[in-house]
Parts: C-alpha cells; structure tokens; sequence
C-alpha cells in the first residue's frame, strides 16, 4: 500500500526535531532529526491502524476497504501543502512529496 507523505524542514527547531512530516492519509504530523526517523514515525502508526481487523480509524479517514484492498483516500499536493501549513503555523513554500510503499497483511 503506498502513501504519500509531505516532509520539509521547519524554519524553527523544535524539542523532537526540524525535519518535519506530515501525512494527510492517516492524518498524523510528526518531527524529528532526520527525514527517515520522521518518515519511520509515520510507518509506525501506519500499521497499527491496518493490524485492527475492523480499520476503525482508517475508514473514519476515508479510506476504502474492498475485499483485500485497502484504498487510501486520494489528495492533491496543495491539500497537503495547506494540511501541514495549517498545522505547523507556517507557510511551506520549500517541500518534497515522497510516496512511501507500506507491506502488510490485511488484519494482520
């Protein structure tokens, strides 16, 4: 299953990091000091939401689940960009969208 993820480095520090992530598929924002660390941060949670048998949380995000299929809802870069400006208090004009591949069996 593949999600994107927006990550830029924040204009000021922060206690876990500036290298900071934001992913608007499982609606989750995280820091830390480097992009990978922050990038694990997401996985983390990821699969967690996909080892619930029900995908509770992930169908109240939008996702869809078809037989073995999970769908992740489908945003534009700006809602993404907006998404982690909002949050973060800060206008993101430098950025990278990175599309990350997430292996897993369905209620694992």
């Amino acid at each position: 299953m593949k999600i994107r993820i927006l990550q830029f480095e924040h204009p000021q520090s922060f206690k876990e990091g500036r290298c900071c992530c934001a992913c608007r598929d499982i609606c989750l924002f995280t820091a830390n000091t480097t992009f990978d660390m922050a990038i694990a941060d997401i996985k983390k949670v990821l699969l967690i939401y996909v080892q619930d048998k029900n995908f509770t949380r992930l169908r109240k995000m939008g996702w869809k689940i078809i037989e073995n299929s999970i769908i992740p809802p489908n945003f534009v870069e700006k809602e993404l960009v907006e998404y982690a400006s909002d949050f973060f208090e800060v206008e993101i004009t430098n950025y990278q969208i990175v599309e990350i591949d997430v292996e897993t069996e369905i209620g694992g």
